[in-house]
C-alpha cells in the first residue's frame, strides 16, 4: 500500500529537470507534494483541495514558462490535463476586455495563467466568477501569478481555489555560476571558479546565449578546458553584438 505513494522513475526524472532551472529549482519539494496529493486523491484517501497553484514571481526574467513546462509533464502523466498548452489570460487592454473568463472552457489550452494585477483579482465579483469557471473546467489547471507589491495578498483572495504555492526567485550570480557549472560538467569542459565567476557575471538572458556559443566552440575545436582568453573573447563578442543590435534599432 505504501509503495503506491513513492515516486516512480519517471516522476523523479521530471522533478530532476528543475535542478537545471535557475530561479525555480526550489519548487522541487512542492511538485513532489503535488504528485503525492494526486495519488492520494485518486485513491479517495483525500477529498479536499486541488492542483491549482499560486506562483509568487519575483523575477524580471520569463521563468514561469520553464516552471510550468515541468509541472505540465506531471499533470499530463497523471491524466489531470490533456496537453501542455499554456494560456496567459489578460482581462483588460486599454480598458477593453479582450478575453472573457467564460470562454476559458472553449479553448484547447490546459494551463490557464491569471496575473493578479492585470486582472484586478481583488474584486469580489471576479473571484466569484473565477470560482464558477474553475468548478466548470475540471480538465484545466489554474495558475495565479502573484506579482503584487504586497506579497501574499493574493493568498487570502484565492487560497481556497489554489491549494499549492510556488515561488520564482531573482537569479543571483551564484545561481548563474551553478547553471554554467552543470552544463560544462555535462560536456566535460574544465574550468576554474574564478574564470566561471567572471564569465557568469552578465544578465541571465545574455549568459544563456553566451554559454551555448562557448560549448559549441569548445566541442567543435576539441577544447577541454576554459581559460581567460576564451572567456574574454566570448564576453567581448557578445557586447559587440549587443551594440550592433541597438544601433539598428535607432
Amino acid at each position: 500500500m505504501l509503495n503506491n505513494y513513492k515516486l516512480d522513475l519517471k516522476d523523479k526524472k521530471i522533478l530532476n529537470e528543475l535542478d537545471n532551472l535557475c530561479g525555480v529549482f526550489q519548487n522541487k519539494d512542492i511538485l513532489r507534494d503535488i504528485i503525492l496529493y494526486i495519488k492520494l486523491r485518486r485513491d479517495n484517501i483525500l477529498d479536499f483541495g486541488n492542483c491549482n497553484i499560486i506562483i509568487r514571481n519575483n523575477s524580471t526574467y520569463n521563468l514561469i514558462d520553464d516552471l510550468l513546462r515541468v509541472c505540465a509533464k506531471i499533470f499530463i502523466k497523471y491524466d489531470i490535463i490533456k496537453n501542455k498548452k499554456i494560456c496567459y489570460l489578460d482581462k483588460e487592454e486599454d480598458n477593453k476586455r479582450i478575453f472573457k473568463f467564460e470562454k476559458i472552457a472553449d479553448i484547447d489550452d490546459s494551463i490557464i495563467v491569471i496575473n493578479d494585477r492585470k486582472l484586478r483579482i481583488n474584486y469580489e465579483d471576479e473571484i466569484e466568477n473565477i470560482k464558477r469557471i474553475i468548478k466548470k473546467c475540471k480538465d484545466k489547471i489554474f495558475i495565479f501569478e502573484d506579482t503584487n507589491f504586497c506579497e501574499g495578498e493574493i493568498d487570502g483572495e484565492v487560497g481556497e481555489i489554489a491549494s499549492f504555492r510556488m515561488t520564482i526567485d531573482r537569479i543571483s550570480l551564484d545561481d548563474k555560476i551553478v547553471y554554467c557549472k552543470k552544463r560544462l560538467d555535462d560536456y566535460k569542459i574544465k574550468y576554474t571558479y574564478k574564470d566561471l565567476k567572471e564569465f557568469a557575471n552578465v544578465p541571465f538572458w545574455t549568459l544563456k546565449n553566451m554559454l551555448i556559443k562557448l560549448i559549441i566552440e569548445c566541442k567543435s575545436n576539441d577544447i577541454t578546458s576554459l581559460n581567460k582568453q576564451i572567456i574574454l573573447k566570448k564576453k567581448m563578442l557578445e557586447k559587440l553584438v549587443f551594440k550592433i543590435r541597438n544601433r539598428r534599432r535607432e
